[in-house]
Parts: structure tokens; C-alpha cells; sequence
């Protein structure tokens, strides 16, 4: 399958349709081996994206999306940020420019059957708190669906820091013919401390 990617703003429309949540998102049974697996808000494995064997595919440029390269000019939102695994030594050899610092390789949202909506609420310690809405919805049927979501957080520190972010994003995905696909996607993260 040919994937194309454009970053830029997708329309956004929501068909009708029973709600339904992703509670069967699950990291663990995602993992493929044992180097490094994000799924929704869960991560399991030795390595993530900021660090393999001590360096970062991000900051070394290894980057994928779905597989395909990209020239990652700033941080994608994990308001659009589907999963992410990490390849190392012989499970990245069927990428194109395999790299020592191993391979991020990100999924944006897959096109659900009916819309999912998913919010969360979370406070954890020193006060820290966060409010996610994510939504995913076909539009016709398996050829067009549109993901996004918008996300709070502040994270107070341990040492006074108080750091609050905005977060959103939005993607789609258009299936024009069996082999082609195009995924727009545009994220956001606004941070103040």
C-alpha cells in the first residue's frame, strides 16, 4: 500500500453513530518484542522514543511514520500519535536507512467502524492534573475517517516548576483506491511555565 502524508489542517466532521471507548488498546499485547512498545497511555519494553541505548531516534533524525520516513521538523502530538515502536538491529532491516540509535516508528489513528470517543481525566502526585478528549470517526466508511483531540495538563514539579501545556491535533485518513492512501495530520503543543 502507497501511504502519502501532508501536514496541514483536515476538515473535521463526525457521522452518526453509537459512541464507543478504547478500552481494548493494550501495550502489552501490541508488543511485538521486547525493544519498546507505546499504545494509547500505556509504554512497555527497554527503549521509548527519547532513548535507545542512550540515544534518541528523535534527536538522530530516525523517525517514521507508518514505516515511511520523515524530515520531523518539531514534536507530533500524541492528540494524533496512534502508537509508536521502536526498531532495533535486526527488526529495523526491512526499513530503509536503518540507524544504530534504533527506529521510532509512529501509527496515527486507524479508521474505526463507529465513532469512539474517549476522554480522561487524570491527578497525580504534586498536584499534577490532566483533561483528554479524543474522538475518531468514519465518514465513509472504510474510504475517509477523521481522528483528533485536544488535551490540558499541568504538571507541577517536585522542585516548583509548574509547566502547562495545550495539546491538540487532527488527522484523517482517505483510501481513494485499494493501494493508495493519504493521511493529512496537524498537531499543536503549546507549553508555559
Amino acid at each position: 500500500m502507497r501511504h502519502i502524508m501532508i501536514s496541514g489542517l483536515a476538515a473535521f466532521g463526525l457521522a452518526s453513530g453509537a459512541a464507543a471507548q478504547r478500552a481494548d488498546q493494550n501495550a502489552a499485547r501490541a508488543a511485538e518484542d521486547a525493544f519498546g512498545v507505546s499504545y494509547a497511555n500505556e509504554s512497555i519494553g527497554l527503549y521509548d522514543e527519547e532513548d535507545v541505548r542512550g540515544f534518541s531516534p528523535i534527536d538522530a533524525g530516525n523517525v517514521r511514520i507508518e514505516g515511511l520516513y520523515i524530515d520531523q521538523q518539531a514534536d507530533m502530538s500524541y492528540r494524533i500519535v496512534d502508537s509508536s515502536i521502536i526498531r532495533v538491529g535486526l527488526t529495523a532491516i526491512d526499513y530503509p536507512f536503518p540507524a544504530p540509535t534504533g527506529i521510532a516508528d509512529f501509527r496515527l489513528p486507524d479508521a474505526p467502524a463507529e465513532i469512539v470517543v474517549s476522554p480522561r481525566l487524570n491527578a497525580g502526585s504534586f498536584g499534577d492534573a490532566s483533561v483528554e478528549l479524543d474522538v475518531r470517526a468514519p465518514l465513509v466508511g472504510e474510504t475517509l475517517s477523521v481522528a483528533g483531540g485536544i488535551g490540558a495538563y499541568r504538571d507541577n514539579e517536585w522542585f516548583g516548576g509548574t509547566p502547562r501545556v495545550i495539546s491538540g491535533g487532527v488527522s484523517a485518513r482517505w483510501r481513494p483506491a485499494p493501494d493508495v492512501e493519504i493521511i493529512p495530520f496537524w498537531s499543536v503543543d503549546r507549553f508555559r511555565s
